[in-house]
């Protein structure tokens, strides 16, 4: 059975218990419906630089391109060999699948005889020939 919870959001902070309208600045789930039940535009909860005329300011300056490699003067303090840090093979077997995400849901579970949530075909309990 899935558990049920209530986060708490508040406009005016620009918060919800769940910690992502915060993180991200972009309204989470939670917010989207309180929204929509207020009749208030998503988009004006949404950090600045996220918005249309800042991202164009962002790209707006013009980015002249390299000269030739063998053209460039380095300062004597960047022509030391960096090498990246000694690291170790983890050790075991490598993940088959990745790691999702806290927002991300798993898919829930059926029955392959009653297509019932909860248990699989595997561990159905219920004795009962299937219905066909």
């Amino acid at each position: 059975m899935l558990e049920k919870r209530k986060f708490i959001v508040n406009l005016l902070d620009k918060t919800c218990e769940c910690n992502r309208f915060q993180q991200d600045e972009i309204p989470c789930a939670h917010a989207i419906v309180v929204f929509s039940k207020r009749g208030l535009r998503v988009y004006d909860y949404v950090a600045d630089y996220y918005k249309i005329d800042k991202m164009k300011a962002t790209y707006d300056t013009t980015a002249n391109p390299l000269s030739n490699e063998s053209e460039w003067t380095l300062p004597k303090c960047l022509e030391m060999l960096v090498l990246p840090p000694d690291t170790k093979k983890q050790a075991g077997r490598p993940r088959r699948r990745r790691m999702r995400s806290k927002g991300e849901s798993k898919e829930q579970i059926k029955c392959g005889h009653y297509k019932k949530t909860g248990h699989n075909r595997k561990t159905c309990t219920n004795l009962a020939l299937p219905p066909k």
